[in-house]
Formats: structure tokens, C-alpha cells, sequence
């Protein structure tokens, strides 16, 4: 048995010897007896700069017998510059095998010409290729950025299309210049200096410096959305205007509120014929004529409907013991409608008033009493307000919270129709979600947020932006300090109860807006959807400052067309 044993280990022993008992590593080998070995041919000017390589379309590594290699250089280098480039005088190096010699040596050469180098193997064997080289004009033609820079517009380029899609969110685009970046050296018909009609589809020509040419169609488009609200990141400052930029004065106290109608911002400002503006640009368009509502106090506050319906309120019992407002159609209507004349009895109300749903439809009007926990509402049901028989609100609601708020408090329904959950924001009281009957749904953490006396929250508004539900906040400072806006995200109403930094609630809050005194604590926020659903503007007026504008989108811009 022992013999047998050792005859076994003996024959494994002298197998290992000669072949080893680890797996074999596999080598590549060069072929240097059919073809150069050379792997890699490179040319740059003499100055070290650029790096040109062979043209592909025609010869393929590793070289042959007889092959003639051509080297690309570009016409202009760089290639963004109008530098022509000379190729008489390059510098060539290559890659070469172990023991493959290449003569002439590779060192300068004249791509002009065609120059053989004979290419020997570590056996002695020979082959010759040739090298030559060529200037080349480019052959892009690409459109590599779109925009429209009076509306602040970029396009979404898809280039396996040859399209570029632009969703306006409602903006009239029919007299536009476009700012278009095309490939280097190329040119780009129709001129782009001309104006053009961006609603309909318009097509560009580019030309590439060789020749080649490529169109590209330029129209409104429908892309994919996110899957939920605004897409992230999409937030933009659109533009902001100065009140004296817009023709307000700008010290005054007594531009109070904003609203929106069509494609125009209106600015109400007490005792003038309301500004109102491109809503896109926030260049000054006309004035709305107030006629008898002008005043002081009677044109005191203003809102607008889902619609563009403008609703305009006195401020009373200042301007005497009825509270009034006024229905205007759109910034044209000179004949408004009094919708609501309410002898209050002496109630103090006026400084807010905000509205949900379409005054021709289905709404809910709401106004908040000063110096108290009280919320007036009127119900619009089939364009007819629903009020008490004296003019007055179609029901008063007490609202649950510790402290009455003071002379500035605003409250928004969440639907159109009641009952309905209301979000309040009164000073220095709470800002929270509360049922239809007043019972506090969801209580905001103001001290955590670092709120005190000199901060005022207050104006709202509400808007449903691709199935999330936002509300927006502003925040005003009495004494001087930095005034802006918030937008909350309030699809689940007790989010409220979040802290006031969690990304679940706190969307986006605006920069700080440094204002030296703003005494009355006044100030606005509107949102607006645009009617195709992919955008969404916040507005925010500061008192004795001016009025900014805040877009938001929802454009799946990493799967424009979906799956």
C-alpha cells in the first residue's frame, strides 16, 4: 500500500514541476508578424497642445502592411476660436510593443504629405505604413441652448428628435427673440435676430462650417410631470420690481394688496386707480379705473378668484359701518358689482379678505375680524352669494385658538365649498389648520421658528399644483429686517403641526427683503397656476418695497416623454 502511496505524490509532484497547479493567468499577445502592434498614434502641435488621433472611418488598430493612416486635425484650434490651424509641422508619437523600433523615428512630421515609417519586429520582420494627415472644417450642427430671454424662457432640447419644447405656463410668446447657442463656426437660419411667433412651431436651419446641415423645430410642448407637486429645485425668482419702478410710491404705507387676472398683476394701492402689470416681466401695463371706489379707505384691500375675478373691500368702520366689496370681471371692467353690503355694527374688519374657488361658480369668501378669534364667511353657490338676509356673512366661525390675533389676521378655505378646513394666520395669536366649526386642527410652532413681535405672519393664499395642495406666507417686519414668503405644503392639513423646517411642510421660503419700516405690517401673497398645469407663480408685494415673483414647475426633466 505504502508503494503505491508514493508512486501517486511522485506523479502529482512532477506534474506541478511542469505544469503549475495554479490556474494558468491568460496573456494577451500582440500579433507584431501580420500587423505594426501599434495601438495608439497620436499627433500635437509643436507646443505639446492638442491631441489628434487617426480617422476611424478609415483605418482600424493595429495597422497593416501598407496601410495609409490619416490624422484629423481640426480646421480652427481651439476649437471654439478662429486660430487656423497649420499641420507642415507636428509632433507624432505612438504606443509600441517591446522590441518593435519604427524608422524613422517618430518625432516631427509634416501631415502635408504622405510619409512612410517602416515598422520592424522583434524577429526582424518588416512592414511599412504610411502617414499622412488633413485639416478638417467641422461638421456639427447642433443647437446646444435655447432661450427666450425677454419672458425668461429656456426649451427643452431632445436632440434624437430634433425638437425643442417650451412650456410657456400661459405667457403669449408671439413676438419673441430667441437667444440660441449653436456648434462653432456654424451658422443658423432664419436669422435669430428676428422676431418670432414661439405659440406655433418654428423651425431653425443649422449649417455646420462644412456644410452639413440639421433642422430643428421649435414648439409648445406637453412633457411628463413629476409624479408629485414641484419638482425639485424648479424654484426661480422670475423678476422683481421696485413700487417705484411700477409707478407706486414707494413710502407710503398704502400699497396693500395683489391680486391676479388673466396674464396681469394688479397692485391695489389705496386712493389711486389700481397698477397692474405683465405678470410674467412685472412691466407696468395700465390702471384699472376705480371711479367712486377710490379712496383712502375704500379702496383698502384687494383679492382675486381662481378665475381672475378682482374683489376690492373698504375697510371698516373707518370708511364708514358697512363693509363693502366690490366685484370686478378683469382689469377692463368698469362697471363692477357690489357683491357684499354688510352694516357690521361697528365690527372692525377690512385689513384681509381672501377668496377659494370661481365667483361664477362655487366659493367661499373669507374676511377676518380685528381684535378677535372671529372668521366671517360667504358662501358663493352657482355665482350667487349666499349671504344673510342683511348683507351680511352666511355663517361666523369662533375660532379655537389661546389668544385673539390683532389688527392683522387672514384666513383661506381649503375647498370652495363648505364646510371646509380654514388655515389662519393671525398676529400675534397662531397660524394653524382649524376644522369647519373652529376647533384647531394643526397649530404651526411660530417661537420654533424664531418669530417674535417684530415679525408678522399673515396674508395667505392657497392653490392645488399637480395633486399637492400649498399654501403661501408672508412675513412681514415692523420695524425693519428681512420680509418674504413661504410656501408650506398642506396636502396633509395636520403637516402644520411639522417642525417649521421640515421639508414635508417648508417648501420654499424667498430670500429676506431688507425694509427699514413698514409700520401698518401690510403686505401680500398670491399664487397663480398656470391653465396648463406645469408652472406656478407665487407673488409677494412688500409694503414700501416693491413686488417679486417666484416660479415653480413640474416638468420631469429626466424623462421628458415618460417610459
Amino acid at each position: 500500500m505504502k508503494k503505491y502511496i508514493f508512486l501517486f505524490i511522485t506523479s502529482l509532484t512532477l506534474m506541478c514541476l511542469f505544469h503549475s497547479c495554479e490556474e494558468p493567468e491568460e496573456i494577451q499577445r500582440i500579433d507584431t508578424e501580420s500587423n505594426s502592434g501599434i495601438m495608439q498614434l497620436v499627433c500635437t502641435f509643436m507646443d505639446g497642445t492638442g491631441e489628434f488621433t487617426i480617422d476611424t472611418t478609415i483605418n482600424k488598430y493595429p495597422f497593416h502592411d501598407g496601410d495609409t493612416v490619416k490624422i484629423i486635425v481640426p480646421w480652427f484650434y481651439p476649437p471654439e476660436s478662429t486660430n487656423e490651424t497649420s499641420i507642415d509641422k507636428m509632433k507624432i508619437k505612438a504606443s509600441l510593443p517591446n522590441n518593435v523600433y519604427v524608422s524613422p523615428p517618430f518625432d516631427i512630421i509634416d501631415l502635408t504629405k504622405v510619409t512612410p515609417y517602416t515598422v520592424t519586429s522583434p524577429s526582424g520582420r518588416k512592414i511599412t505604413i504610411y502617414i499622412t494627415g488633413v485639416r478638417k472644417k467641422s461638421s456639427e450642427a447642433m443647437i446646444k441652448e435655447f432661450e427666450l430671454p425677454a419672458v425668461g424662457l429656456k426649451g427643452f432640447i431632445l436632440e434624437e428628435q430634433n425638437f425643442i419644447g417650451i412650456v410657456s405656463g400661459g405667457m403669449d410668446l408671439s413676438n419673441q427673440k430667441p437667444k440660441i447657442t449653436i456648434s462653432y463656426h456654424a451658422t443658423i437660419s432664419p436669422d435669430t435676430s428676428i422676431a418670432q411667433n414661439f405659440n406655433e412651431p418654428v423651425i431653425y436651419t443649422v449649417t455646420a462650417f462644412d456644410g452639413t446641415q440639421r433642422t430643428y423645430t421649435v414648439s409648445p410642448f406637453t412633457p411628463q410631470k413629476v409624479a408629485y407637486g414641484i419638482r425639485p429645485a424648479s424654484a426661480r425668482q422670475l423678476w422683481f420690481k421696485s413700487l417705484g419702478e411700477m409707478g407706486l410710491p414707494p413710502a407710503d404705507h398704502y400699497s396693500t394688496a395683489i391680486a391676479v387676472s388673466g396674464n396681469y398683476l394688479v397692485i391695489n394701492t389705496r386712493n389711486q386707480d389700481n397698477v397692474y402689470v405683465d405678470r410674467f416681466s412685472g412691466e407696468p401695463k395700465g390702471r384699472m379705473q376705480l371711479g367712486p371706489i377710490k379712496g383712502s379707505l375704500t379702496n383698502f384691500f384687494a383679492t382675486s378668484d381662481s378665475v381672475g375675478h378682482i374683489l376690492i373691500c373698504n375697510l371698516v368702520p373707518n370708511a364708514g359701518p358697512n363693509f363693502k366689496v366690490y366685484k370686478f370681471n378683469n382689469v377692463n371692467d368698469a362697471n363692477p358689482v357690489l357683491l357684499i353690503d354688510w352694516p357690521t355694527g361697528g365690527i372692525a374688519m377690512g385689513r384681509k379678505m381672501s377668496v377659494r374657488g370661481n365667483l361664477d361658480g362655487d366659493a367661499l369668501i373669507t374676511v377676518t375680524q380685528m381684535e378677535s378669534k372671529i372668521v366671517h364667511i360667504w358662501e358663493v353657490k352657482n355665482g350667487s352669494i349666499q349671504s344673510a338676509p342683511d348683507g351680511g356673512p352666511t355663517r361666523s366661525i369662533s375660532v379655537a385658538f389661546e389668544n385673539n390675533w390683532t389688527f392683522q389676521s387672514d384666513a383661506i378655505a381649503r375647498s370652495a365649498t363648505y364646510p371646509s378646513i380654514l388655515f389662519i394666520s393671525g398676529y400675534p395669536s397662531s397660524f394653524g389648520a382649524v376644522n369647519a366649526d373652529g376647533s384647531v386642527l394643526a397649530l404651526y410652532d411660530l417661537i420654533g421658528a424664531g418669530y417674535d413681535s417684530n415679525f408678522v405672519p399673515q396674508s395667505l393664499d392657497y392653490a392645488i399644483f399637480n395633486g399637492a395642495h400649498y399654501l403661501a406666507q408672508t412675513i412681514v417686519a415692523l420695524y425693519g429686517g428681512g420680509n418674504n414668503c413661504h410656501l408650506y405644503d398642506v396636502t396633509i392639513p395636520t403637516n402644520l403641526s411639522l417642525a417649521p423646517k421640515d421639508p414635508r411642510l417648508l417648501v420654499f421660503s424667498s430670500p429676506p427683503n431688507v425694509v427699514t419700516g413698514n409700520t401698518n405690517a401690510t403686505g401680500d401673497v398670491a399664487i397663480k397656476v398656470s391653465d396648463d398645469g406645469y408652472k406656478m407663480i407665487m407673488y409677494l408685494l412688500i409694503t414700501n418695497f416693491g413686488v417679486g415673483a417666484y416660479e415653480f414647475d413640474c416638468i420631469d426633466v429626466d424623462n421628458i416623454f415618460g417610459e
